[in-house]
């Protein structure tokens, strides 16, 4: 029997341009001025000198209000297009199920066919049953998950081939991440990597 070959993608900031819209949003609600440099982490919220609900919410409104605005990557289009013909491919996102909609819709028309699963973990939720990316790896072995959270990376990597971490601010502070973590700055280095790949 052919072994399956995983490709495992997050969605925001790996497939589109989400976190700076975000922060849009979140200044222009509360007042403030955070600047994407500014954030050192996934909780965003700490940030603004918000609660973590608060922030929560915030994103909750993000996706109902203004996620029409968020674009795909461009060169993640063209890289997804030319993966999806060596992998089976599955989005692997965080985010809450309340947003489901919002994803589908996104993906349909951003990444037509492209997909063969899309997996909501609920992680950062409200309330309802909130799993990991981590338990989902584990499950599947995926040769390839690209990721913008370094948390998630290191915590994923003893279950995947190669993790590939784009440079955020929010990733500089970690300096030991495991051998099979590799930092990229864009798709443009992800694919130099991956398109000789048989």
């Amino acid at each position: 029997m052919t072994q399956i070959r995983h490709a495992v993608f997050d969605l925001n900031d790996v497939l589109d341009n989400w976190f700076p819209m975000l922060l849009d949003f979140t200044n222009n609600k509360f007042g403030t001025n955070c600047q994407l440099k500014d954030v050192r982490s996934h909780g965003f919220w700490k940030y603004f000198g918000i609660t973590r609900e608060q922030g929560l919410q915030t994103v909750h409104e993000f996706y109902r209000l203004a996620f029409g605005t968020v674009r795909p990557i461009p060169e993640a289009q063209a890289g997804i297009a030319e993966l999806s013909e060596k992998y089976w491919l599955t989005l692997l996102t965080d985010n809450a199920l309340e947003n489901d909609f919002y994803i589908y819709e996104f993906i349909m028309r951003h990444y037509p066919a492209r997909f063969g699963q899309i997996i909501i973990t609920n992680k950062v939720a409200a309330s309802g049953i909130r799993l990991s990316k981590s338990d989902f790896c584990e499950q599947i072995r995926p040769i390839v998950f690209v990721e913008d959270s370094a948390e998630n990376a290191i915590n994923c990597a003893e279950f995947c081939g190669k993790v590939f971490l784009l440079k955020y601010p929010r990733n500089e502070d970690f300096k030991d991440l495991p051998g099979n973590v590799i930092p990229v700055a864009d798709w443009n280095e992800l694919m130099k990597i991956l398109s000789p790949l048989p």
